[in-house]
Order: structure tokens, then sequence, then C-alpha cells
């Protein structure tokens, strides 16, 4: 198997990446959950999930890695987000963790010298991308049913990205009536207190749904905090 089934023209970033792993140093390690894949498991995992994975598909993804949990780190390849890295956590919050390939390699070869698990690299508030502008008008585009799927998904997952200047934005999306969306701009908010976001997080805090009301709490007690 080889990328050619995924893409027309491969990535130069992700072709140099797999040649950079290619001698298995980063894989195998399940102790520490440390385990990339060569490229021909990484096409095979990648196909099977972009046939039910709204994030793999929307953004053209390939899965990198199997650690043996769940949790996968995917490379994406298309709009803003392209050359990023995202945590498909299977168990708590999906979000962008790394900018570039790069960064990820380079996290990967920190946690095998220190036998630390790759998470534990991570950003603790997600990776805000450069092209906030193009980020802004993917989600308007996807809330305003601009792509053919079902996409609430790929919005909450971007919302960590977010830089959180763009009010009209995020008023439209604490006022959607998925609450999941809603509850990840009160959890951005939360993690990346402003005092200029403090009418936001309350209409968050006024959602019908209550995980999103108390993620728009949690979001005011982080700005009543800053003063």
């Amino acid at each position: 198997m080889n990328l050619a089934e995924i893409f027309e023209t491969v990535p130069s970033d992700l072709a140099a990446y797999f040649e950079q792993i290619a001698d298995g140093s980063l894989s195998e390690h399940e102790e520490f959950e440390l385990n990339l894949l060569p490229v021909s498991d990484a096409v095979r995992w990648t196909k099977d999930f972009l046939d039910f994975h709204q994030v793999v598909s929307f953004f053209r993804g390939v899965i990198l890695d199997d650690p043996n949990t769940s949790n996968h780190h995917v490379y994406l390849s298309k709009t803003c987000c392209s050359g990023a890295v995202f945590y498909l956590n299977h168990d708590g919050d999906s979000q962008i963790v790394f900018p570039t390939l790069e960064a990820f390699l380079d996290a990967a070869c920190r946690a095998s010298n220190t036998s630390q698990n790759l998470s534990a690299f991570h950003p603790d508030t997600g990776v805000q991308l450069a092209d906030q502008k193009g980020l802004s008008e993917l989600i308007t585009g996807i809330l305003d049913g601009e792509f053919d799927c079902d996409c609430d998904g790929v919005v909450v997952a971007l919302v960590p990205s977010l830089d959180l200047t763009d009010i009209t934005l995020l008023g439209r999306l604490v006022n959607d009536d998925d609450f999941y969306i809603a509850a990840a701009v009160g959890d951005a908010i939360a993690r990346r207190p402003r005092s200029d976001l403090a009418a936001v997080a309350e209409t968050c805090q006024r959602h019908k749904h209550l995980q999103a009301a108390k993620a728009g709490a949690r979001a005011l007690a982080a700005i009543a905090s800053l003063k």
C-alpha cells in the first residue's frame, strides 16, 4: 500500500515524514504509547477511517499512529488546516495539537528519549492556527451548509484552534442549537480568558442545555479571576 491510494499528489511534508520514520525507531513502544505507523499501515488505517470519521474524511486525514489506546494522531491535508496534526481522542477532547509534522515528529523523539507518553507533549490549550481568517471562513461555511456533510463534529474539533478574536463568529457559535458547539466555545474561553469575551461567555451560560451553560459559567469564572 502507498499514499497514492489516498492522494493524487502526495503532500511533500508527508512523504518526507514517512521517510524519516522508516527505520522503525519510533514504533512499537506501547509501554509509553508511542507507535508511529509505517506508510503501508498508515494507508490501511486511513482507508478505514475515511469511511466513517467526520474529521478524517473532511480534511482527507492520514492516521499516523496506533498506540493501542483507541486514540490516534492524524495528519490533516486540506483547507486552512493543511499540514497540522489532529489528536483523535476517544474519551476526551479531540483537537489540533501540533501545527506541523515537524513539530509532531520532534515531540515523538522527545517522548522516545524520555520514555514519556507522546500525549504529554501536547499543548495545554490546543494549537491556534496561523490562518485565522481562513479558519473563521471555514467554520462559517460549515454553519451555512456549504459542505455536503454532517459537519457539527468538525466545528467542535476546530474551536480550540480559534484565537477567539472573531466575536461575531463566537456569538453565533454559542447560540447554536448543538450544545457541543456552544460548550466548546465556553471551554476555549475558560482556557484562554479575556475580559472582552465576557458577553460571549454570558450568552453561553444562558444556553438551554446544561452542559453548554456550565461551560459558560466556567468561562465567566475564569474571566472574573483576571480582575
